[in-house]
């Protein structure tokens, strides 16, 4: 009751104000609005303009109308009003009658007015009517779902429509600037497209196209005051426009910054390519979805919105971190355009959402034009290219020879990797089984002769309990070796590593201390495995024999390279004890080993030397010398040379 009686005095008080002089525009600050929901008054109230209305009310079933007082030039025969932006498409009325749009100014003439059906007008586009004479009111009434979080904006009436030229003059003018660039952004897309048509390869350029196919669309149907459709879809087809516009701009750039070879070009764009298309199908399915139901348009398009919005910062991420074409100034300017794109767009979103005034202009359509000229810039050399291949036939089919003779190269880098794939393949099983046979011939050689023979000692009782310890214990060892050397790909600063931590503990277990003093140059060092082998073996049987002969209480394992002036490499591993030396009975004893060792170290074209120190010093010296690479004039002139090991200390 108070408020229909608000409403009363507020009509009264505007019916009773004297007439003004119509000399200026009157601004329209107030209107009365009217919610309705299937014959449910929701509201009925003097509100404000610009006027902010809740999300439950956009929403299909909800009708919304506006009151406008225009009573201000109500005398004058030639009164206008003028609506710069309303929250959706709409139909405006006035003393029974539909109004009359004026197309610029009066002098360009008055649309003939249907009253067959009432003419649906663009709310996003300022429109100026003309109004019958003495008009106090006008009713405006939605007719979709508000695009955006403001129903109405301030209006202005006035007694002649020069008297808006000043703000009617700009918003027209950005019109005809919008109408001008897309003509032009269409005849470019249309030249584009014909010579797109002999370079089909060129996909990243026709998404491109696209992009700018879809944008001069969305701007033409934008400008118009009158809506070609549906209200519900031409609101539906500017949000699909906009996903559509993001998805063909980032296939576009995602193309340029693919690498060039085809096979890794594929690899590349497979997984961006599949979220970019689930994401335009997820948009574009909800607002068919929602306008097959008739409801839920809002949520629809808020998650198109989100959608594009997500496409949009992904593409931002992907441009500045990604590595390709872009470099340089042409970097930079990508990264311009788009941050201008995304401004643009996070403008526009601010506006729609209530949190900028929702007068601003919109700027999205300059953002993406922006985009565009960056692009035509970064790839003007191809439409150079393409123009010249237009006029000389010849430079034409040269061009496509080198393309197809690129291509074929491509095809047989392709069939050769795989080739060699195979090969390595095939290689690295025959190194498994030719492993495993080397392994096998280790074990039934060394370890299984050795437990072949303990067994039968075992079995004929010949075997004391000391000697059986030694037999377990060399046995043991063997097994050390093997597992040590299983390991094909090591490094020999990591196979001596390993080497020394089983020696180590099974040393201190006997009281033998042991000292590993490796070169810091041993990490630089690659060995093969076979000759890896070699040494470990040779270490083995050196070790072995100070445990058996020696009766030492130390053991030390230095490990050196050097480099003498003629410029070769050479590594010494030098193991030492503290024993009784070489005595005839030790070395009686040792010989087999000390044979071995002799035969590995021929074996890898190394030098061996096996002394007992001299006194004060006790007991006996191991020195391998292994030449890394012998001198340049050496191997030019014949084989490698062996070189001398240094003489003993």
């Amino acid at each position: 009751m108070a408020a229909r009686l608000g409403l009363a005095l507020w009509a009264g008080a505007a019916a009773a104000q004297p007439l003004p002089a119509c000399d200026a525009a009157h601004p329209i600050l107030q209107a009365r609005r009217i919610v309705t929901q299937q014959d449910l008054m929701l509201s009925d109230a003097v509100v404000d303009l610009p006027d902010r209305l809740p999300r439950s009310w956009r929403d299909e079933r909800v009708q919304i109308v506006y009151q406008l007082d225009v009573s201000g030039c109500a005398g004058t025969s030639d009164q206008v009003l003028w609506l710069p932006r309303v929250g959706a498409a709409f139909t405006v009325r006035a003393q029974g009658q539909h109004l009359r749009l004026l197309i610029g100014s009066r002098h360009l003439g008055r649309q003939p007015e249907d009253a067959s059906s009432p003419p649906v007008y663009n709310g996003r586009m300022a429109t100026l009517f003309a109004l019958p004479a003495n008009t106090h009111s006008v009713q405006l009434r939605l007719a979709a779902v508000p695009y955006m979080a403001t129903g109405l904006l301030p209006a202005r009436s006035g007694s002649d429509g020069q008297l808006l030229a000043p703000a009617v003059s700009a918003v027209y003018a950005s019109s005809v600037v919008m109408n001008i660039a897309t003509a032009v952004l269409l005849l470019i897309t249309a030249a584009a497209l014909l010579l797109w048509l002999r370079h089909l390869h060129e996909v990243g350029f026709l998404a491109m196209l696209l992009v700018a196919g879809w944008w001069a669309t969305r701007a033409q149907l934008y400008s118009n005051s009158m809506l070609p459709m549906a209200p519900d879809w031409f609101d539906s087809f500017n949000r699909l426009n906009v996903l559509l516009t993001v998805a063909s701009l980032q296939a576009a750039i995602l193309w340029q910054l693919a690498p060039d070879e085809p096979t890794a070009r594929r690899r590349w764009l497979e997984a961006p390519l599949r979220i970019l298309l689930a994401a335009t199908l997820a948009g574009a399915g909800a607002m068919a979805g929602a306008l097959a139901l008739g409801s839920g348009g809002l949520l629809a398009r808020d998650f198109s919105d989100l959608c594009a919005m997500g496409l949009g910062l992904w593409l931002g991420w992907t441009v500045t971190t990604a590595t390709g074409r872009y470099k340089g100034w042409r970097r930079t300017a990508m990264l311009v355009g788009y941050s201008g794109f995304l401004g643009s767009a996070l403008h526009d979103t601010g506006v729609l959402n209530g949190a900028l005034d929702p007068g601003a202009p919109m700027l999205l359509f300059w953002g993406v034009g922006l985009v565009l000229l960056i692009y035509a810039a970064l790839t003007g050399d191809h439409i150079v290219r393409a123009l010249q291949r237009a006029k000389d036939p010849s430079l034409e089919l040269e061009l496509e020879l080198e393309r197809r003779s690129a291509l074929r190269s491509t095809e047989l880098e392709e069939d050769y990797a795989r080739l060699r794939d195979t090969e390595c393949m095939v290689a690295n099983a025959a190194g498994r089984q030719d492993e495993r046979d080397r392994i096998l011939r280790d074990m039934h050689d060394g370890l299984g002769g050795q437990l072949l023979s303990l067994l039968r000692g075992v079995e004929r009782d010949a075997l004391s309990p000391e000697q059986l310890r030694q037999s377990l214990s060399d046995s043991l060892a063997e097994l050390r070796m093997l597992m040590d050397n299983a390991a094909l790909d090591a490094e020999l600063e990591t196979t001596l590593a390993n080497w020394y931590a089983r020696w180590d503990a099974a040393l201190a277990a006997l009281g033998i201390a042991m000292v590993y003093e490796p070169d810091d140059q041993l990490a630089d060092l690659h060995i093969d495995s076979a000759t890896q082998r070699q040494l470990m073996h040779l270490l083995q049987e050196a070790a072995t024999n100070v445990v058996k002969h020696a009766q030492a209480t130390s053991l030390r394992l230095v490990v050196r390279v050097g480099q003498p002036a003629d410029g070769s490499r050479l590594l010494q591993l030098e193991l030492s004890d503290n024993g009784r030396g070489l005595g005839s009975g030790a070395s009686r004893q040792g010989q087999h080993g000390l044979s071995n060792m002799r035969r590995r170290a021929h074996a890898i074209g190394a030098q061996l030397s096996v002394d007992s120190l001299v006194a004060p010093a006790q007991g006996c010296r191991v020195l391998l010398t292994l030449p890394l690479a012998a001198p340049a004039t050496a191997q030019a002139s014949g084989p490698e040379r062996v070189l001398s090991p240094p003489n003993p200390a």
